[in-house]
């Protein structure tokens, strides 16, 4: 045995036993006392800025539009049979809800036709086919495109997005496809649309 190697084991006994008992607390430790350094020397927070439309974009009012909450379940009692005796009983229900009408609404400005078409096309694909039209729900699902400008003065955009509708074989999922003109003044154009 080497001379101080006793005094070397007893001093790794001790480091060993206080320092690794002790460091999960020291690390937490630490990471509290950081945090709260971050937290006083952080820059303020961003600010942010929304846009402000001096005009008010739509000034119309929709007297007969339907109401936007969903309709209640409709539920009738339907026999069951209890398994053993095969005799029936009424208790459990059978629910249904009324389909609700939904509408798709694809707001865009006319230098995004090109992306639009794109993706319009894509729905072509199986992976990215947009409904099934074995399940009654298209019937009740509008599909709206809406551009910022008036499709009068884009005539071609409006052509080549049902253009890519028929290409794509989607026009069965919806029960209608609309075009509408937004007609956004220079004043309340808050998008890039030439």
């Amino acid at each position: 045995e080497f001379p101080g190697s006793s005094l070397h084991e007893e001093g790794m006994a001790h480091f060993k036993s206080g320092f690794f008992r002790r460091w999960p607390m020291l690390a937490l430790s630490g990471v509290v006392i950081l945090t709260l350094l971050a937290l006083c020397f952080a820059p303020t927070r961003p600010v942010w800025r929304h846009a402000k439309f001096t005009l008010p974009l739509c000034d119309k009012k929709f007297p007969n539009a339907k109401s936007s909450g969903l309709h209640a379940p409709v539920c009738t009692p339907s026999p069951s049979s209890d398994g053993v005796s095969g005799e029936s009983s009424s208790s459990s229900l059978s629910c249904s809800r009324p389909a609700t009408d939904l509408a798709i609404v694809v707001p865009f400005i006319p230098r995004q036709a090109d992306k639009l078409e794109r993706s319009i096309r894509l729905w072509a694909l199986t992976d990215y086919f947009p409904c099934d039209t074995s399940l009654p729900h298209h019937k009740h699902v509008d599909l709206i495109f809406q551009l910022t400008n008036d499709f009068e003065d884009f005539p071609e955009v409006k052509t080549r997005l049902e253009a890519a509708l028929q290409l794509a074989n989607v026009v069965g999922c919806f029960r209608a496809v609309r075009y509408l003109s937004m007609r956004l003044t220079k004043e309340q154009d808050q998008y890039t649309s030439t």
